[in-house]
Formats: structure tokens, sequence, C-alpha cells
């Protein structure tokens, strides 16, 4: 199946950047009720998709809902349409190790992983700060439990999470603390 990422990106921006409101109401509803124009998105770390192009938080979409349906062979063609350079950004890596560790191919989960904060460490970023690097770690550690019997990171990452979301209030949580 081939997937042009143009046309994934033009409807991707169009259903979520519409500032044309009126487009979307229905004649048969009231004027004053308006449909939300924002659809309803599947993706694990939607708040995070203002850091990479449109048409990656696109493909990003539509391989989560291939995830949830377990068209897997789906959901692997679509990440690898996203430009190389991207594989090892960090919204982009969980997706992929979301979609590998539902069909419990956990040393691919691993790897990816390992291959993003390697790559990000590589590349002059400061991992060890609170946020998507923390969630990336506490994901590896989850998988190195079953790949490696090494409860370590796991461990390690649960403390860090305890202390950075201490003082947060639930209700202020993002996605990636959730």
């Amino acid at each position: 199946m081939e997937t042009n990422t143009s046309d994934l990106s033009n409807n991707f921006q169009r259903l979520t950047h519409s500032d044309d409101r009126s487009a979307h109401t229905n004649t048969l509803e009231p004027q004053h009720l308006q449909r939300p124009t924002i659809p309803h998105l599947y993706g694990s770390l939607t708040s995070q998709y203002d850091t990479v192009p449109v048409s990656v938080a696109a493909l990003l979409e539509q391989a989560s809902l291939y995830c949830r349906v377990r068209a897997f062979a789906r959901c692997h063609s679509t990440l690898h349409v996203i430009d190389p350079d991207l594989t090892q950004h960090p919204v982009v890596a969980y997706e992929t190790f979301l979609a590998y560790w539902a069909q419990w191919r956990l040393a691919d989960s691993a790897t990816v992983l390992e291959d993003a904060l390697s790559s990000a460490q590589q590349s002059g970023k400061n991992t060890e700060t609170y946020g998507i690097y923390t969630l990336l770690r506490i994901a590896l550690g989850r998988a190195e439990i079953f790949t490696k019997g090494d409860f370590t990171k796991a461990r390690d990452g649960m403390r860090e999470v305890r202390r950075w979301l201490r003082d947060v209030p639930l209700d202020m949580y993002t996605d990636v603390q959730v």
C-alpha cells in the first residue's frame, strides 16, 4: 500500500488547523451550534506533534490507527514512509515502540528506544531533563524487564517519575506525563 504523504499532510492540517468553522456546520443544526473542528487524535503523544512536520504527524496518526486495529503490516509500512532522519525523533520512536510492543516484539521495541536515546545523546540533546526522554527511558526499562530480565532501568525510571510529578497536580498532567 502506497501512502501519499502530501494528501495525508493536507488532510491532517485541514482538519486540525481549520479557521473556517462555518465550513463545518451542518445546515440541519441550529446555527449557534457548531461541530468541533479538531478530530479525535489517536496517537499517544499528540501534544508533541508540533515538534515534527505536519506530514509526519499525519503519518503517525495513520500508523496509530492501524496499530489499534491490529493491522501491523500497514502500521509498519506507514512508519517506514517517514523520513529516515526523523525516525530517531522521540515521538516517532515512541509510536514505533508501541507498534512493536503491541505485537510482543520486545527486542525490537527496546532497540527502537535505545537507538532514539543514543541518537539524542550523540546530537547533544539533554536527555536527563524531565519530559519526553523520561518517557522513553521508562518504556525502555519496561522492555528490558522482558528482554534482559533487568529491572534496574524500570526501577530508576519509576523513581524519576515520582520526583518529576511529586508537585504536579493531576489535572495538569500532559499526555507525556500520563
